[in-house]
């Protein structure tokens, strides 16, 4: 009564998980990768825990956000979580990812999610090699500065670091003209070791590497190369020349005279004359160069229109020089020169000449002389006012003179000024006033034209090129006296009793008439002449008493001779009481007098 009876009963209840917690990324936001690691590489894994008890509320399942970052290019496994790469990774397309992971838990009771950022770096390797974008050509100028680039090498290198884009060049050891090239590893520029002389070398050939020693892996490249020299114009030079003439000569310059030589090859152009002789005077075609400087073109020389004149009458060693700059004809193009830098000299050494005397005035002209007009008197020559003198200059002016006669014509001779003391071509010591005082004698009978010739010789030497002799002669004509014309009768007289008579047997000579007209007169002392006409003979008076014949004397003999001349007696004169009278004149020809 009253106890209290109790009883038990086990019970189980059970509690459903409900999801109600989302999955907890542990996993962190950065990855990293290398550049053409292959496509199963894991680049990402994504790790998550969940605080809810159950399986099915911890269950996660991994996806990438659709749209967001680099998405596009990765997969992802759901289950695992592993992230990787669709394609091979390129540092140079990407150098970077980014996406967003998401964890997803469609548990009891409620989907939960969580998300991760991640930003993947990708890691450069050295997959390019350098590229040249630099040509294979260059060129230089001649004589250009040893520190002159005659090439720079340029080049480019995709690869996205700068430890795997950074080049060093150098030129290939033992390959054309390395020995002679340096280069700037840095720059790329290639320079000579010595300025370029595109006489002895116009090329220069080589190869330039360019090398890159990448994060990983080295990489190069070559580039031949062939640089041209440009040919640079060189100053010309000229070396000092001596050139020798003779007094009182000029001496035409040649080009040889200013010792032009040009490395080139060029040619010499024109002279620049930079000063001008002291003593004497230099002269383009004639007319005197007064101005420096001066320029003459080699045609002008070539052609012999330079002439140096030295002082009348003036020699000595050195007497004279000019200076000169000489002129090429390879321009100034890139720089060249094409005037030799420093003036050579000419100088003009003149050789003294002993000059042959001289007359000072004129000779006197002498008249014709009448033959035999002085055979016993000696009349003088003429020659009293003629006067000689050294030639040459001071230096000649204490010389002496000496006279020789060289030529007598064969119709005079000639004598001192006595005339008794005879002068022939043998005759010595003569001196100025013994030539001056020559007289002359004429020939007998002897007469023609001439000339007295006579020779004047100074103390100097007359061993070429020296002349110690001037040679003079006097023109002398002596006239032929004339000879009187005979005339030709016949030694019998005519016979004729009446009418007419053909007159032969007559005739006419003139030794000395030539071609001189003669005058001939035939006369009788009654009745009358006839005279048939006669080539060349002038006739007067015919048909009268007297007749005259006038022409040459050939003319007028053949005339008489051939029977040109008739003499009619008439009816009332025998013919033997006629006489006939022949008379002839020369009118003096060729001779003196008449």
């Amino acid at each position: 009564a009253g106890a209290t009876l109790t009883t038990e009963q086990a019970v189980s209840v059970d509690v459903t998980d409900s999801n109600e917690f989302a999955p907890v990324f542990s996993s962190g936001d950065t990855a990293s990768l290398i550049e053409n690691a292959s496509t199963s590489t894991l680049i990402y894994q994504a790790v998550s825990t969940d605080a809810d008890g159950s399986a099915l509320n911890r269950a996660v399942v991994y996806s990438l956000a659709a749209g967001v970052g680099d998405a596009a290019l990765f997969d992802i496994d759901g289950a695992s979580g592993a992230v990787t790469l669709k394609a091979a990774p390129d540092y140079e397309t990407h150098s970077s990812y980014s996406f967003t992971v998401v964890a997803t838990n469609a548990g009891h009771g409620a989907t939960r999610t969580a998300q991760r950022s991640v930003t993947v770096t990708s890691t450069d390797l050295n997959d390019n090699a350098p590229v040249f974008s630099s040509g294979g050509q260059g060129s230089v100028l001649e004589n250009a500065a040893t520190a002159t680039a005659i090439y720079t090498a340029v080049t480019s290198d995709a690869d996205g670091t700068l430890i795997n884009r950074a080049v060093v060049y150098s030129l290939k050891a033992n390959t054309g003209d390395v020995s002679l090239l340096g280069i700037d590893s840095q720059t790329g520029q290639v320079t000579l070791n010595s300025s370029a002389n595109y006489e002895s070398k116009n090329s220069y050939s080589f190869t330039v590497v360019a090398t890159n020693a990448g994060s990983d892996v080295t990489k190069s490249t070559e580039q031949a190369v062939t640089v041209s020299v440009t040919n640079v114009n060189e100053a010309p030079t000229a070396s000092s020349q001596t050139r020798t003439l003779l007094e009182d000569a000029s001496l035409t310059l040649s080009l040889s005279d200013f010792g032009f030589q040009d490395v080139d090859g060029d040619s010499l152009s024109s002279v620049s004359f930079t000063a001008l002789p002291s003593q004497g005077e230099l002269r383009l075609n004639g007319s005197a160069i007064t101005q420096v400087p001066s320029a003459v073109s080699a045609a002008d020389i070539t052609a012999g229109y330079l002439v140096y004149v030295p002082p009348s009458q003036v020699s000595g060693s050195d007497l004279a020089s000019v200076s000169f700059l000489v002129i090429d004809n390879g321009g100034t193009a890139n720089q060249g020169v094409n005037t030799s830098s420093t003036a050579a000299s000419l100088t003009f050494n003149v050789t003294t000449v002993n000059d042959a005397p001289v007359r000072l005035g004129n000779l006197p002209a002498l008249a014709p002389i009448n033959g035999d007009s002085a055979n016993s008197t000696a009349v003088s020559i003429g020659l009293g006012a003629v006067v000689y003198g050294p030639g040459g200059g001071a230096d000649e002016s204490a010389q002496t003179l000496t006279y020789s006669i060289t030529q007598i014509p064969s119709f005079l001779t000639l004598w001192l000024s006595n005339g008794t003391t005879a002068v022939t071509t043998a005759s010595t010591g003569l001196t100025l006033a013994n030539l001056q005082g020559l007289k002359y004698k004429t020939v007998a009978g002897a007469h023609g034209t001439g000339v007295v010739a006579w020779t004047v010789t100074d103390s100097g030497s007359g061993t070429s090129p020296d002349v110690n002799m001037l040679s003079e002669s006097l023109s002398v004509t002596v006239k032929a006296l004339n000879q009187a014309p005979v005339n030709t009768l016949p030694n019998t007289p005519y016979s004729l009793d009446s009418g007419a008579l053909v007159l032969t047997g007559l005739g006419v000579s003139d030794a000395d008439s030539g071609a001189g007209v003669i005058s001939t007169q035939l006369k009788v002392t009654h009745g009358t002449l006839d005279v048939a006409s006669g080539t060349g003979v002038t006739i007067s008076g015919a048909g009268t008493a007297t007749v005259a014949l006038s022409g040459t004397v050939v003319n007028v003999h053949n005339l008489l001779a051939g029977a040109g001349v008739t003499f009619n007696a008439g009816a009332n004169h025998a013919a033997s009481g006629a006489v006939l009278t022949m008379t002839t004149s020369d009118a003096g020809n060729t001779g003196v007098g008449g």
